[in-house]
Parts: C-alpha cells; sequence; structure tokens
C-alpha cells in the first residue's frame, strides 16, 4: 500500500520525488531493477513527507548536512543543499552546522533546542561506528527531542547512508 503510485523506473522515479520533496536524487537513474528503484523512491518521499515529520523537514535537511560533511566527499552532500534550499535554509546556516559537523568543538548553531539537539545527534551518529554516548543522550533530553523525534532522525540517516552507499558503489563502477 505505501508503494501505490510510486513509479518504478527513472525518470518518473525522479519527477515524482522532484514533486513531493524538492529534490529528484539522481543516483537513483543509476538503478536498473524496479523494485529497488520504487523502495528507495517511496523511502525518501515517506521520510521527507511534512504531514508525518516529527522533528520538521528543517531539522532533518539540517541533520542531513552533518551527516554529509561526516562521511566526507559524497554527492549525499549535494543531495543535501537541494533539499536546504527547497525549504529556504540559508547558505549561512548550511555552513556553520557544516562546520559544527566537523569540529566538535564547535557548539549547534541556532536558538531552537529541539533542532540544536537534533544536530548533536546527527553528529554523533553519523560516522561507523556511532559515537552516542551520554552526551548525545543528555544533549537529546535537555533539547526536549521526543522519543519518535530520535526514531524518525536515526531512520533518516540511515536513508541517507544508503544514499551515500548506492553513489559510492556506483562511483567505483565509472
Amino acid at each position: 500500500r505505501w508503494q501505490k503510485g510510486v513509479p518504478k523506473s527513472w525518470p518518473e522515479a525522479g519527477a515524482h520525488l522532484r514533486s513531493r520533496t524538492g529534490h529528484d536524487f539522481p543516483v537513483l537513474a543509476r538503478l536498473r531493477h524496479a523494485r529497488p528503484i520504487q523502495a528507495a523512491t517511496s523511502m525518501l518521499a515517506l521520510q521527507l513527507d511534512p504531514a508525518t515529520t516529527v522533528v520538521g523537514l528543517p531539522a532533518k535537511v539540517l541533520a542531513g548536512v552533518v551527516f554529509a560533511e561526516v562521511v566526507g566527499p559524497t554527492p549525499v552532500r549535494d543531495d543535501v543543499a537541494a533539499l536546504a534550499a527547497h525549504h529556504g535554509i540559508d547558505a549561512d546556516t548550511v555552513e556553520a552546522v557544516r562546520r559544527f559537523a566537523v569540529d566538535p568543538q564547535l557548539p549547534p548553531p541556532g536558538d531552537d533546542p529541539a533542532v540544536r539537539a537534533a544536530l548533536i545527534l546527527a553528529r554523533g551518529a553519523s560516522p561507523s561506528p556511532a559515537r552516542t554516548g551520554a552526551e548525545v543522550v543528555d544533549a537529546c533530553q535537555a533539547g526536549g527531542l521526543a522519543p519518535a523525534a530520535i526514531v524518525e532522525l536515526v531512520c533518516w540517516l540511515s536513508v541517507l547512508q544508503m544514499l551515500h552507499r548506492l553513489s559510492s558503489f556506483y562511483a567505483a563502477d565509472a
């Protein structure tokens, strides 16, 4: 049921995502089988659905910026930059989040405690292995992140990890 109406081929999947999320996620163009295209398209559309997010799409996108910086040069960085632009997140904010992502001495930017906690969680959960010790848990509690928001963010980071792995696989194939 979740996949009803979701395209199974490219470029239809890209158009579907662009209309729902503001970005087409071009790595999906490299997939050749209907099931993976439809599954990835469904995941991305659901993850970026404004009607179902608990944490909010701007916080989610900024968590994606953190992920992209932590994993290093990757097309996912372009994906989250496109999402940031689509959601009206200014370049200064994106740059501040990028600096925060790679400098453990910097506090998270912004004034919203929940967004700040989301950024701390993203910085801790993005590397492999994750670094989500007591300080990350404390930040999530202090920022008022509900358990559903934490689960949502970790799922989002997992989807970004999938995109990162696909991008790495197809870059090695080129």
